[in-house]
């Protein structure tokens, strides 16, 4: 999979061993230094606990272990800002 934190790129390979189960592999991220506040090195410092999700209204919401807590994801929109009209 594919994964934006804040300024930061990376992939990672991912399984799925049940329903709403999920498990990431280790991820692979590129190491900039983002504008503060920054929540991308929390994230993947939590990444391989995370264990379970659910999809609910386009958004992803991913559970650590333990009841280690949630984070809420969003689609990632490639647009840009349109053209203004002439």
């Amino acid at each position: 999979m594919a994964v934006r934190l804040d300024c930061n790129r990376g992939f990672a390979s991912w399984k799925s061993s049940g329903p709403n189960q999920l498990q990431f592999g280790p991820l692979a991220l590129t190491r900039a230094l983002c504008p503060q506040p920054a929540m991308g090195d929390r994230v993947a410092g939590d990444w391989l606990s995370i264990r379970s999700y659910v999809l609910q209204d386009g958004h992803l919401f991913v559970s650590l272990m333990a009841d280690g807590g949630i984070y809420e994801f969003e689609p990632f929109s490639a647009a840009g800002p349109s053209d203004p009209p002439s």
